[in-house]
């Protein structure tokens, strides 16, 4: 035959198609060749090597957002630590007045998540963006992986998350760093 029947086959789980391939060897469905043995095209090498590959750039991408993580907490504890720490007379004053603490702090909270929503817009911006350019580029190489172009409600969705994210970061940094100033001032 010049072009005989074939089937492809997609599997969710990369580690299914050796048992695919398998189960394929033991039916009837695949034709054999004259020496006996069954026609299945299944690239075993290729198939681990994109799972070692995929694995480890999970990896490093977990890696880079804890990293990363840590740098954005350390950043907005840093720098509401220096701001209450130059306001720190000021503080003492209303703790002299009577002011409970989460009215001394609360400016310095407000800032943090200015902070952190800002930033996660930017970021969303500058992936929108770094998608929307690097589409072309990518469609072609990544055409059966990935559905291209994303849809913008993926988009959104990841707005949303990095908002949520960057309101919980800048949150728990900045209560943090105000609360352990504000007992300390007296």
């Amino acid at each position: 035959d010049i072009l005989p029947a074939s089937v492809e086959i997609t599997a969710s789980d990369p580690k299914s198609f050796s048992t695919i391939a398998s189960i394929l060897e033991k039916t009837e469905i695949v034709s054999q060749t004259p020496q006996g043995k069954k026609e299945i095209d299944f690239p075993q090498d290729v198939i681990t090597e994109l799972t070692k590959w995929t694995n480890a750039i999970r990896t490093a991408g977990l890696v880079l957002i804890i990293a990363l993580t840590m740098v954005c907490v350390l950043t907005i504890v840093i720098i509401i630590s220096m701001r209450i720490s130059s306001r720190r007379i000021e503080i003492s004053t209303l703790k002299l007045l009577g002011a409970q603490n989460f009215y001394i702090i609360k400016p310095y909270i407000t800032e943090s998540i200015i902070y952190g929503l800002v930033g996660a817009l930017f970021g969303w911006i500058f992936c929108y963006i770094t998608l929307l350019y690097s589409t072309p580029f990518l469609a072609p190489r990544l055409g059966g992986i990935i559905s291209f172009p994303v849809r913008f409600e993926i988009v959104l969705m990841l707005l949303v998350a990095l908002l949520i994210f960057g309101f919980i970061l800048s949150f728990i940094s900045s209560l943090f760093a105000a609360a352990r100033f504000v007992k300390r001032a007296k």
